[in-house]
């Protein structure tokens, strides 16, 4: 296809159809082609639009940018017409002060209790902890300095922690279902 060798508008083109083929790969509907157009056209004006990323808080925003457009994305992924889809994107928008009452269904819906979201946002502020960390370059060289007993002991609380927040029975594999 050319790569980028064939200039700017080519390589454009060429990252679109490889998102929109990765679209067709996950299923034959317009559903999932929507799906990889989005991060196609999400990854085009990323690559087009030269944002300066060398501060914490453009780090920030994009980091919530990709979330967002990641979450839009995946309305037409689980969708499985376009109406659905639609109707999806129509009620998230309809009547949004009333939030905290959509939170509260939602949570019902998915079967989230208090328990249930408390392990996530703990999960969620592991992850950022992490991710600090590594972008500090501060690695794991300070645990191996710990004494044995110490290392030990956040040895075991990491794999309890996973044991406690792990899922209770099998799911099936996604691509099992087809």
């Amino acid at each position: 296809m050319g790569g980028g060798y064939k200039g700017k508008v080519r390589a454009n083109i060429n990252l679109l159809i490889t998102f929109l083929l990765s679209g067709l790969w996950h299923g034959a509907n317009v559903t999932y082609l929507l799906w990889g157009g989005v991060f196609g056209l999400a990854g085009v004006v990323e690559k087009n639009i030269h944002i300066k990323r060398d501060g914490k808080l453009s780090k920030i925003i994009g980091i919530v940018v990709t979330f967002c457009i990641s979450c839009f994305a995946w309305i037409f992924f689980r969708s499985n017409t376009l109406e659905e889809a639609k109707y999806i994107i129509y009620h998230l928008t309809e009547n949004i002060t009333q939030w905290r009452q959509y939170l509260s269904v939602g949570y019902q819906a998915i079967g989230w209790d208090t328990y249930k979201r408390i392990q996530i946002m703990i999960s969620v502020l592991i992850l950022f902890l992490a991710d600090i960390v590594q972008d500090k370059g501060i690695g794991l060289k300070w645990v191996r300095k710990l004494p044995v007993v110490i290392r030990w002991g956040i040895y075991i609380l990491l794999v309890l922690c996973v044991l406690l927040f792990s899922r209770k029975g099998g799911v099936e594999f996604v691509y099992f279902q087809f």
